[in-house]
């Protein structure tokens, strides 16, 4: 089984997606995606996680997110070349293949699954074989989702979903149950997605427990 984490890159100091509605607090403080420093603390610990590789969220050629993008893969190659990445494109219009594999399919740390550049899609995904594309939480043999919790009711939607984290048991029985069908992979939503409090990476609430509860589930050797 090879593990992968979604890893949002949507932060920055001047209060990018900080000054929306969070609950917990990265030990990192409000930190921005395209800092160098920052980037390195988050790849070590993932990879102190057992995680394989980073789902990044992709927002468009030329978007704040493309560029945070093309510095995670620079301090990948270079601090961390056993791990590797792929893209969540968040929306089908974002979808330019040509694009992508100018700027990250030819990287020797992009993901390949089935001899193919991983993509995952928000969206339906269109057909297109030059790439391996599966859907954000849709069912998928090879694939399972799991995550350790999640809230949307303080976002302002119509939908209130909730699944409550109950001190990491929700964590460990989603993964159990994502290990029954011995899938060749499994995504972890998410590294950081703090709206939507489905954040693994440590916070000052919970410390590093989602570090170590994952590590112990992917039974990683670090």
């Amino acid at each position: 089984m090879i593990l992968g984490c979604y890893y949002y890159v949507w932060y920055s100091k001047a209060g990018r997606h900080w000054n929306e509605t969070f609950v917990h607090n990265s030990i990192l403080g409000r930190y921005d995606s395209r800092d160098p420093d920052v980037i390195k603390k988050h790849l070590e610990m993932m990879i102190e996680a057992g995680i394989d590789f980073v789902i990044i969220s992709f927002w468009g050629s030329g978007s704040f997110e493309d560029l945070a993008t093309q510095t995670v893969v620079k301090v990948i190659e270079k601090e961390q070349p056993r791990l590797r990445f792929c893209l969540i494109i968040e929306r089908n219009k974002f979808l330019d293949h040509d694009y992508l594999d100018q700027k990250y399919f030819q990287s020797p740390n992009y993901f390949l699954f089935d001899g193919k550049p991983l993509v995952v899609t928000y969206e339906k995904p269109p057909k297109d074989n030059r790439m391996y594309m599966v859907r954000y939480l849709s069912y998928n043999k090879k694939i399972r989702h799991v995550m350790p919790g999640y809230d949307e009711r303080m976002l302002g939607r119509s939908t209130k979903h909730y699944l409550p984290r109950l001190n990491g048991l929700t964590y460990r029985l989603l993964f159990k149950l994502a290990m029954l069908g011995n899938p060749r992979l499994v995504f972890i939503v998410s590294w950081n997605e703090y709206h939507e409090q489905t954040t693994i990476s440590p916070t000052k609430e919970y410390g590093f427990k989602y570090i170590d509860l994952t590590r112990e589930l992917s039974g990683s050797k670090v």
